[in-house]
């Protein structure tokens, strides 16, 4: 089996773990509906987004839970309706009114580009939300000696030459939210708005292993956890594993 085999079946298992586990799907509507609920008071409305664009979809089950939805990611995988690079979006200006982005941020190489592109293809009531990873001790315990990706506020750079589609520094959103003299000099950081959502994820989400792996730990006892730790965001502030905010344009 080649290299490219390998990744894609990877994101097979992946899809398999999550559209099959009862916790895991509830935490994706839960992040689904809390993105369309942020879209609608912003506007003032009480219907949903019409028009949505999910950026590096592979791996998840958006397409289960909204069908009519764009899933897009730059690899090929079960559940993408497109393969796009977010650099260079093949759609017509003004299109959607929200763009979903799961842990995609702190992959970009090129963020000034990325949201120049997200400007135009958004609406101009329309608006970005991200899902990125926490700081939290625990999660950077967890970035630091458990998980490939970088976690490094003084590696963070304008422009970076990421190899591999899963390279990144997940500093990222801590750099963008708490920690801004850390930040390069981003041009779209003179444009944009950002409203912080709430940390999502806790220690529920790190007991099932997340989307790579499955743990013997039973749903039910992780379903209970979960709801217990989203009624407590104070307590979530110290154990919490992923944060999300929302970007809108001036």
């Amino acid at each position: 089996m080649n290299k490219k085999s390998r990744k894609h079946s990877s994101l097979d298992d992946q899809y398999e773990v999550v559209s099959k586990d009862c916790f895991l799907l509830q935490i994706a509507e839960q992040v689904i509906a809390d993105a369309e609920i942020d879209w609608m008071r912003t506007i003032g409305i009480d219907t949903k987004p019409q028009s949505v664009l999910e950026l590096g979809g592979a791996g998840g089950v958006t397409k289960i839970l909204r069908p009519n939805w764009i899933v897009s990611d730059i690899r090929e995988a079960p559940g993408i309706d497109l393969i796009a690079n977010c650099l260079s979006l093949p759609f017509e200006d003004e299109k959607f009114d929200l763009v979903f982005a799961q842990d995609v941020l702190h992959h970009i190489g090129d963020l000034d580009l990325m949201f120049n592109e997200l400007k135009r293809v958004l609406k101009p009531d329309g608006a970005v939300y991200f899902k990125e990873p926490y700081w939290s001790v625990p999660a950077k315990t967890v970035w630091k000696f458990l998980h490939p990706e970088d976690f490094s506020l003084k590696r963070l750079t304008v422009e970076n030459e990421y190899r591999d589609p899963m390279d990144g520094n997940q500093a990222l959103a801590y750099a963008l939210l708490r920690k801004q003299e850390f930040l390069p000099e981003f041009d779209f950081l003179d444009h944009v708005t950002v409203g912080e959502l709430g940390v999502k994820t806790g220690l529920a989400f790190a007991l099932s292993g997340g989307s790579t792996f499955t743990t013997k730990v039973p749903r039910s006892w992780l379903i209970a956890l979960h709801n217990w730790e989203m009624k407590h965001p104070g307590y979530l502030k110290f154990v919490g594993f992923s944060i999300a905010f929302s970007i809108r344009f001036k």
